[in-house]
């Protein structure tokens, strides 16, 4: 299971692996709109943790607002809501 913290303009999901996985962080807006694509590799198999530093996909900082944070990985994937507050 993950779960999605914010502290200090951070948000990080974070997990065990059962397997090696590519993985890929992506955060939407409430209109649905991708605003940012944080990670997208691969990670071995364990504990890991990937992160999203509040900005969007050209590095300007985003609005204190609620956003999706949508993790795929190549054994299922998963969708927080994150209420993102500076």
């Amino acid at each position: 299971m993950f779960f999605v913290t914010n502290k200090h303009s951070i948000v990080k999901s974070d997990g065990l692996f059962p397997q090696a996985a590519h993985v890929r962080l992506e955060v939407y807006n409430t209109l649905g709109q991708m605003v940012s694509s944080a990670v997208n590799r691969e990670m071995p198999a364990g504990h890991r943790v990937v992160q999203w530093d509040g900005n969007d996909g050209s590095g300007n900082n985003l609005a204190s607002d609620v956003y999706l944070n949508r993790i795929h990985f190549s054994f299922g994937e998963e969708t927080k809501k994150i209420v993102f507050l500076k």
